[in-house]
């Protein structure tokens, strides 16, 4: 496990308290840097790869990866173009100087996925292993349109789209878990002497957790005047702890102008076409993940929080589960309740005529 500065998030410090570290940023090595994040409910899977030190990283072409399931080798990852829509979980799955390798496999709970990755001449050069936990269980998910008043002018309303979801935690064991809500949008794009070309695509949106104690994980940061109330939960995972062998309920809020789809524009539609019908569907998916990921994740919200003040720094860990590498390899276990919107008739003609 590497020691990292990460820049934890506090607003109540009146004297900050500051530990040595062994680790001199500076001084990191040349390496290899992986991050995968394996899901359950997809065919598809994609790895990143790059070599880092200190100052820059640049691609890593020409590896061969390899993905065993229960010791079983079931596909080889080939090369692949890298996509300017970044995830929702990995900082640097956005940086476009990594290589990107993708493989095709199925995944269950329980499976045990090991990744070898070996250099051009076929030397072993990293491993990482790890194991994809039970699925969750949903008991209810429900949405509803809200009117919140404004802070300071509470004639000054806003409409919100809320989310209520119901949890059933495995009994007998613990358990982390992360919330995600995405829009997928099956579209057939039209154009003047085209053919009709239809496009699948998603988009990941932004959840609001507020001050839910669930979602905060029992942390929140709360300064009314300055800032209203801020989870330092960036990536929304949380533990079982508060609905042990329960069943826990928690809410969060979606901006609805997100959740309409009447602001999505497919990716395609300048190359001739001009209008669109699509069919939009709004997904919340709650995944079950390990401890270790747990870890992870609130690692790299701290992280992302934290920068904003500089002035108040303890260091913490960043887990790493590959061998001969830096980097993390994930799974999500996931369990998704859909909502099928109404269909978008998007017109575009006046704009690329």
């Amino acid at each position: 496990m590497r020691r990292l500065h990460i820049l934890p998030f506090l607003l109540l410090a009146c004297c900050a308290c500051t530990n040595d570290l062994d680790f001199e940023y500076r001084l990191m090595p040349r390496e290899l840097l992986l991050s995968s994040q394996l899901r359950s409910n997809a065919g598809t899977h994609t790895v990143f790869a790059a070599m880092g030190d200190a100052r820059r990283i640049q691609s890593a072409d020409g590896l061969q990866i390899t993905c065993y399931v229960n010791g079983a080798r079931i596909a080889d990852a080939v090369p692949g173009e890298y996509e300017s829509v970044s995830t929702p979980v990995y900082l640097n799955a956005s940086v476009p100087q990594q290589s990107v390798y993708r493989f095709d496999a199925t995944f269950a709970p329980g499976d045990r996925i090991t990744l070898q990755v070996s250099g051009a001449d076929g030397a072993l050069l990293a491993t990482g292993e790890t194991v994809f936990t039970g699925q969750p269980e949903l008991s209810a998910v429900d949405t509803v349109s809200i009117i919140t008043p404004g802070r300071w002018q509470p004639d000054n309303v806003t409409r919100e789209f809320r989310v209520d979801v119901s949890l059933r935690d495995s009994a007998g064991e613990d358990n982390w878990y992360m919330v995600e809500a995405a829009m997928l949008f099956d579209a057939v794009l039209h154009g003047p002497g085209k053919a009709d070309l239809p496009v699948r695509e998603e988009e990941y949106l932004r959840i609001i957790a507020g001050d839910d104690p669930i979602l905060s994980d029992g942390v929140i940061l709360s300064n009314e005047e300055l800032f209203g109330t801020i989870s330092s939960n960036q990536y929304n995972c949380f533990s079982d702890r508060l609905f042990k062998d329960a069943t826990g309920t928690f809410s969060f809020k979606l901006d609805p102008n997100s959740v309409n789809g009447k602001n999505y524009v497919p990716r395609r539609m300048r190359e001739g076409y001009n209008s669109a019908t699509v069919r939009p569907r709004l997904e919340i998916r709650v995944e079950g993940i390990s401890q270790l990921e747990y870890n992870y994740l609130r690692a790299l919200g701290i992280q992302t929080m934290g920068s904003f003040f500089n002035d108040v720094v303890e260091p913490s860990s960043l887990p790493d589960n590959i061998d001969g590498a830096s980097g993390f390899i994930g799974t999500l276990t996931t369990a998704c309740r859909a909502f099928e919107l109404p269909v978008i008739e998007l017109d575009y003609s006046w704009y690329y005529e």
